[in-house]
């Protein structure tokens, strides 16, 4: 004789599988135990299909990230003396960039000039993205730090500017 077991009617039950009888549904073993295995077949396909979807929302993530460079113009205000330190400072910070995977690969153009109180020095750097500077790894931030000690304020501006620009043209 096979043992039965016995579910309420607000159980959720399989019909396919038992006899009905009044208000219960009467499952065998053999059928409990096909239901815990199409229960477990259910639980793996649920958590492959989680897992799916976040790689898919992740690589969508990478793709826009990709797909929403910001190009800015950043203007050093120069202390006294301070080109020669600063344009090999510029130097390293870019090589950093690029080998972290922050910059798009264009070229890197590097100026400097004179202004009321002294020298300024302006690099154009395309980031990546928009996100890239705000998330920087803590190498670049004490790169920035060091910049920053090279610059001053000067004439109601602040030591270092960096606007978003757009680039309308490029000949090269």
């Amino acid at each position: 004789m096979q043992s039965a077991i016995i579910f309420d009617e607000c159980t959720e039950g399989v019909l396919w599988s038992g006899a009905a009888r009044g208000s219960k549904f009467v499952y065998s073993t053999r059928d409990r135990r096909v239901l815990l295995r199409y229960a477990e077949h259910m639980k793996l396909l649920l958590t492959f299909v989680v897992v799916l979807s976040v790689s898919f929302t992740g690589i969508a993530l990478l793709n826009a990230a990709e797909t929403d460079p910001e190009t800015v113009l950043v203007t050093y205000h120069l202390k006294e003396g301070k080109a020669d330190e600063l344009a090999q400072l510029i130097d390293r910070t870019w090589a950093t960039y690029q080998r972290l995977g922050m910059v798009l690969d264009r070229p890197h153009i590097v100026m400097k000039g004179k202004e009321k109180g002294g020298m300024f020095m302006a690099e154009i750097v395309p980031w990546k993205s928009h996100s890239m500077p705000d998330n920087a790894p803590a190498e670049v931030f004490a790169l920035w730090d060091e910049m920053q000690k090279l610059c001053e304020k000067r004439g109601g501006r602040e030591s270092i500017e960096i606007p978003e620009v757009e680039v309308l043209r490029n000949n090269s």
